[in-house]
């Protein structure tokens, strides 16, 4: 079981289609065992049914709602306002909440959460490529795509076609399967039995084509009646006050969501007309009525559009060219006529959309999830891979590894055709090294020495690996001089220093325990069964009473004192990543967080001066 944070800057529940998305997505996330907390902002609503009730899901997951500043009502600017207070708000809930995955239909908190979590997951529904979305794309644990346009789109930015997912949007089969018969729903719905009814379920927005729909209705018959159902209320008014008067057209607006199985199959030609006009409509969307119309076994006409034709063909639909009035009243004459036609196709498109349920949707997006975390050392950048991003000419370096313990870093310098060298006072580990090296086809050199008086001659390394070794040798300003003597002049060393006040330990895994005087720590230890056998003295100092932490205030101090510049590259990164405009805050919050949030600061040391 996984525990999943469902992240949507969505007023919940909604009218709009993303709700019923958002909902679906989390019940089917939890019906697989999943330990689910949508997370949502505190919105106005003028909705006040239950969410689960509203969108008729079973209530097996969690809704916690989160203070933003709900300005949206004036204009676009307050639609800003209550996005980035949002996702403050929900960044601090997140980064103390215990997930597995974190998972976002919105950019601005993934973008947040990125910065601190290696678990965001975000999925994508336009072209959208905005500050924050080129910042956190590599920084994303996965990105979910709704089509195979939208996967190109984000290829061609740069995005690795292995972290991407396509998962094109999904239908409730059981909800739009009616066993009323379309007499009896149209008397349910007080709709006429008389006329050939030619319907469009969904906004009435211009690249969805419905405009293209009302002009197509003078080129059909007059027994054929256009309803049009859905919309928001001011999209609602304006098209009424263009088509209301035409007497084969019926408006009917919005309708409860539980409502439109029955309207859907009410209807003898389902339509989707789709405008080419707009990008997200030709080549990014996947509509969700798509898959209901599916689903309900009635005939569908749609535009020929790439983005439809991922799942739409000539076997389960009529294709008609896009924005084209008397092109699409051509496919809907061609339906009503022909009854064995629309049969033939209807049939068709329920067989092929039950590949597109949520419950496959989230199955699928599980087994893509796990194949990440199977080939995570893959996916994750190894320490040597990492160093190499931020260390310019790492490879050509001449490298010392201290502390080289069973040869990982050593191996992976080999393998990308570096040099290096490394020291290890625990001659088991010397020989598991080189054991090590021998399966990755690899050699890799290893002295047996402390680091606190190093085997070379002053100046001979360009770069000093220095990774969980402060905390457990005896001296460390004896090491770390010897670390600056074997360095040459603007050579770099990388250091990893244990939090002094860190929530979390990174050796014992337990919570608050730097927090405690360290007269207290053993029992703390003993009480939650987390001892370490202490009498291997060859590893090093292992009791926590006894190992070097530090404050960043403390590390910086203690190394500078050596001679070194001192760099913290968390803070390197915002500083570079984002804008003037942008790495203010950004870093603030950083400010806020390192003294006590992690558990590890990641500094790079360089020698500045010739050695005296």
């Amino acid at each position: 079981m996984k525990k999943i944070l469902y992240i949507a800057n969505a007023r919940v529940p909604t009218e709009k289609a993303h709700g019923i998305q958002i909902m679906k997505m989390c019940e089917e996330f939890s019906n697989l065992g999943h330990s689910v907390t949508l997370v949502v902002p505190w919105r106005f609503n003028p909705i006040k049914e239950d969410p689960f009730t509203y969108y008729g899901v079973r209530n097996n997951f969690k809704i916690k709602k989160i203070p933003s500043i709900d300005l949206v009502m004036f204009g676009k600017l307050g639609f800003l306002i209550q996005t980035f207070s949002f996702a403050e708000c929900v960044s601090w809930y997140a980064l103390f909440k215990k997930t597995d995955i974190i998972y976002s239909r919105d950019e601005v908190p993934a973008f947040y959460l990125a910065l601190f979590k290696s678990n965001v997951y975000w999925e994508a529904h336009t072209s959208k490529y905005n500050f924050f979305i080129r910042k956190m794309l590599n920084r994303l644990k996965g990105l979910v795509v709704i089509s195979n346009g939208l996967r190109e789109f984000y290829e061609k930015k740069g995005v690795s076609s292995d972290k991407i997912h396509v998962a094109p949007d999904g239908v409730d089969l059981e909800a739009f399967t009616v066993s009323l018969s379309k007499e009896n729903c149209r008397k349910k719905l007080d709709l006429p039995l008389d006329k050939k009814i030619v319907m469009y379920a969904g906004h009435l927005y211009k690249w969805k084509g419905v405009h293209v729909l009302a002009r197509a209705v003078s080129f059909l018959e007059k027994n054929a009646l256009a309803v049009f159902v859905g919309g928001t209320e001011k999209d609602i008014k304006e098209f009424k006050k263009i088509y209301g008067s035409y007497k084969n057209i019926l408006i009917i607006g919005k309708k409860p969501y539980e409502e439109i199985p029955f309207y859907l199959k009410a209807a003898d030609v389902l339509v989707l007309p789709n405008s080419s006009e707009s990008d997200i409509s030709r080549l990014y969307t996947s509509p969700m009525k798509l898959f209901e119309y599916m689903a309900s076994s009635i005939p569908i006409v749609a535009s020929d559009l790439p983005s439809i034709r991922e799942v739409l063909n000539k076997d389960n639909s009529i294709l008609v060219e896009s924005d084209n009035p008397e092109k699409l009243a051509q496919g809907i004459r061609m339906l009503i006529s022909d009854t064995d036609l629309s049969n033939k196709l209807a049939v068709q498109a329920w067989e092929d959309v039950k590949k597109y349920t949520w419950s496959a949707r989230v199955n699928n997006l599980i087994k893509y999830m796990l194949k990440q975390w199977c080939i995570g050392c893959n996916l994750v950048m190894s320490h040597f891979e990492q160093l190499s991003s931020y260390i310019p000419n790492l490879i050509e370096r001449n490298i010392l590894d201290i502390g080289s313990g069973r040869g990982e870093f050593l191996i992976g310098v080999a393998k990308a055709g570096g040099t290096a060298v490394g020291v290890e006072i625990n001659n088991i580990y010397i020989k598991t090294s080189n054991k090590n090296a021998r399966k990755e086809g690899v050699s890799i050199k290893v002295v047996e020495s402390q680091g606190e008086k190093l085997p070379f001659s002053d100046s001979s390394f360009g770069f000093v690996n220095a990774s969980e070794l402060i905390e457990h040798v005896e001296d460390p300003s004896k090491v770390f001089s010897e670390v600056y003597r074997v360095l040459e002049l603007g050579g770099f060393s990388y250091v990893s220093v244990p939090n002094r006040f860190g929530i979390k330990d990174p050796h014992f895994k337990l919570y608050f325990v730097n927090w405690l005087p360290r007269s207290l720590t053993n029992i703390y230890i003993k009480i939650f069964g987390k001892h370490k056998d202490y009498e291997d003295s060859v590893s090093g100092i292992q009791r926590l009473t006894e190992m070097h932490y530090h404050t960043f205030f403390s590390a910086e101090v203690f190394f500078k004192g050596l001679g070194f510049n001192v760099e913290d590259i968390r803070e390197n990164r915002i500083k570079s990543e984002y804008g003037r405009l942008f790495k203010l805050p950004f870093l603030i919050l950083y400010y806020l967080l390192r003294p006590w949030y992690f558990d590890t600061f990641h500094i790079v040391l360089t020698k500045t001066k010739h050695n005296f």
